[in-house]
């Protein structure tokens, strides 16, 4: 990886193109420069004299008395490479290239670019652009670019990083940053990405102490596999990274490649992608944002068990709404909290949740404070959602605050014009408790940040040498592309699997998750029909099995415990490559014994529900379906999810080979899911 702390952190500046007049690029850098109070020397190179305070005019990069840490290139494409070419050679360790008219425009300039990186890759110069808005490094000080949205001041210092493949959508993350008081580490307009490109920007975010979360804004990706390394070993490393990925339409994806150069890519492919190694998605400039404000102050680490509470009925029936649309829970509330809210709210308010304050809240602040208290302090609540439809009450601001405990999530839904929310918006901002002008805002983002069942968000594993993706990872993205899979969640460790099998019956499947663990059969890494407390002691087995082949359970191990199906019949469902055909799909017997049975047809890829009902009736698995011992299976539900799971491969060039196995196929009408799968990427 190049070294980027360089590039971010310089010492010393050379301004290419540096000028005292209008509003160029290269005199708005240079006033950058300057203004944000850069304490190291800075060059301004220029035929003609200029006369910047602070700045030393040179006439040519030849006459530099030093080989500064950072070249700030901001002349015409061919200028810009002949500016490159005779700093390099001299030991330069960084640059950014501000010009356009380069990979972007035309051949003339995908020529100029090549000449640019060839250059820069040469002599180990980390090159950021060219066509870049540059970039901003709040943690270290320095200010690097001439966005327009910096003119109106700055981002707090904080713990996001902002990478995005268009200047302008990034001038306007950082001005949302700045107006929601969401602290920055970075915000690095990527431009085309000549040598430095997003996955580069990853890997130094991955080892950046001051970055927490990474907001990414994508149009394309030129190397998906690198991608996928960079962004897991940045999620490895504890870090949560919010992509929005604009071109999800036909028309979208033709702007995104002649504005970038890229290939925009199949949206399905980075829906896969992204739950592959644990991205959150979000769906929009405005819930990128949402969820990268939220990730930042609270964290990840939020279950989904929620309260909402409001001062009207019909808000109580929207956001109940919302978290039935989204998958959040409901709590219900203890006796006890049932109790301390009867004790201070009248007698026609709704005490259960979705709890109805009535306006009584309004009169009297205290109350609405008790409230809070008593929500919080329930230990089956994990999160608090609070709307108020009321005009510039700073005394609720300022109770709400003195009541938070800070221990649990609150987010607070301000639905009414923005000039009549700002007076509560801010100090409640200030106070680090989002705020959202609707309900919907606010349920989507924690919905994206909790983790739901199976959900790779919240383990990345490490794909073994033979590129295997196995266990939750595999389900989570099958999942994502809607391939049903059994109900399930995955667990760190023996308690939480406890408690998991205890909310699925008296009886459960426990299975081995470890990235190593290809063939957990092998290791006793299965347990079908297990009771919750034999749990603990099975999971301390298989955690023997897999540190006696020498690998280390922790910190990438866990467990997954699943709902214990029993009625239905296993088959297999897999893709392989063939050297003739291009792709075969597979169908059959599934199971632990599907290799001494071999009862398993295979048609051509694509296969339509009729080529899978044949090749269904080929096996003994159709006799089996049409009349087993507990009635007919459901072919319907089988031959949909086969088409499903064909589409979903169909969509990811990128994989080589895919198993489900088991999928249980049930009587006719309880459908058929996938019960363990196995994915093998290039």
């Amino acid at each position: 990886m190049t070294d980027l702390h360089t590039l971010l952190a310089p010492r010393s500046i050379v301004v290419v193109g540096a000028s005292d007049r209008g509003d160029k690029p290269g005199a708005r850098i240079t006033r950058v420069l300057v203004d944000s109070g850069f304490r190291g020397p800075i060059y301004g190179v220029n035929p003609r004299r200029i006369d910047v305070p602070g700045v030393q005019w040179l006439p040519t990069v030849d006459d530099l008395p030093e080989v500064p840490d950072l070249a700030c290139i901001a002349v015409p494409a061919e200028p810009a490479v002949e500016a490159l070419e005779r700093l390099a050679p001299r030991g330069l360790p960084a640059a950014v290239v501000y010009s356009s008219g380069f990979s972007e425009s035309d051949d003339r300039g995908r020529e100029l670019e090549r000449r640019l990186v060839a250059i820069a890759r040469r002599h180990g110069v980390a090159l950021c652009g060219p066509n870049t808005a540059g970039y901003v490094n709040m943690a270290g000080g320095f200010i690097g670019s001439f966005t327009h949205a910096l003119a109106e001041g700055h981002p707090d210092p904080g713990v996001a990083m902002v990478i995005t493949q268009s200047g302008a959508v990034g001038g306007i993350l950082l001005t949302h940053m700045r107006e929601r008081r969401i602290g920055v580490s970075s915000w690095i307009s990527v431009g085309n990405g000549g040598l430095l490109d997003v996955p580069d920007y990853l890997e130094f975010a991955a080892d950046d102490p001051a970055t927490k979360v990474v907001c990414l804004f994508l149009e394309g990706l030129k190397d998906g596999p690198r991608f996928l390394r960079a962004a897991a070993r940045c999620r490895a490393a504890g870090k949560t990274i919010v992509a929005y990925k604009a071109g999800t339409s036909e028309s979208g994806s033709r702007a995104a490649a002649s504005h970038t150069g890229n290939l925009a890519g199949s949206d399905a492919a980075y829906d896969g992608a992204f739950a592959q190694v644990g991205v959150i998605r979000a769906h929009s400039i405005r819930e990128l944002v949402d969820i990268t404000q939220l990730a930042s102050w609270c964290g990840t680490d939020i279950g989904r068990r929620g309260v909402a509470v409001s001062v009207s009925g019909a808000g109580c029936t929207v956001l109940a709404d919302e978290f039935d649309r989204t998958g959040l829970a409901l709590v219900d509330l203890g006796a006890a909290t049932v109790a301390r809210l009867a004790g201070v709210l009248p007698t026609y308010s709704q005490q259960a949740n979705p709890v109805d304050l009535t306006g009584s809240v309004l009169e009297d602040v205290t109350r609405l404070q008790e409230v809070i208290r008593a929500i919080v302090a329930d230990e089956s609540v994990d999160f608090m959602i609070l709307s108020f439809a009321t005009n510039n009450r700073t005394d609720i601001a300022a109770a709400i605050d003195e009541a938070w405990d800070r221990d649990k999530p609150l987010l607070v839904v301000l639905p009414v014009a923005e000039t009549s929310a700002m007076a509560m918006h801010q100090p409640l901002t200030a106070a680090r408790i989002p705020v959202y002008r609707d309900l919907r805002d606010a349920v989507t983002a924690l919905a994206a940040i909790a983790p739901a069942s199976l959900d790779a968000a919240a383990h990345v594993p490490v794909p073994a040498d033979e590129g295997w993706l196995i266990g939750s990872a595999a389900l989570a993205v099958l999942a994502a592309a809607e391939v049903p899979v059994a109900a399930g969640e995955r667990a760190r460790d023996a308690d939480e699997a406890r408690a998991i099998a205890e909310r699925f019956g008296a009886r459960a499947v426990l299975k081995l998750d470890h990235p190593a663990a290809l063939h957990k059969t092998e290791l006793g890494g299965v347990r079908v029909g297990i009771a919750p407390s034999d749990i603990p002691d099975a999971c301390r087995q298989m955690v023997l099995a897999v540190e006696a082949t020498g690998v280390e359970f922790a910190p990438l191990g866990g467990f997954i415990v699943q709902e214990l199906l029993s009625d239905g019949v296993e088959v297999l469902v897999g893709i392989s490559p063939d050297d003739t055909f291009g792709q075969l799909l597979t169908v059959g017997l599934g199971g632990t014994e599907v290799e001494l049975f071999r009862e398993v047809a295979s048609r051509v890829m694509p296969a339509s529900a009729d080529d899978i009902r044949a090749a269904v009736g080929q096996t003994v698995l159709g006799r089996m379906l049409r009349s087993g011992r507990t009635g007919q299976g459901d072919l319907d539900a089988l031959v949909e999810l086969v088409l499903r799971f064909q589409e979903f491969v169909a969509g990811r060039p990128d994989i080589v080979e895919a198993e489900l196995n088991p999928v249980m196929v049930r009587a006719v009408g309880k459908g058929a899911v996938a019960v363990d799968a196995r994915v093998r990427t290039s």
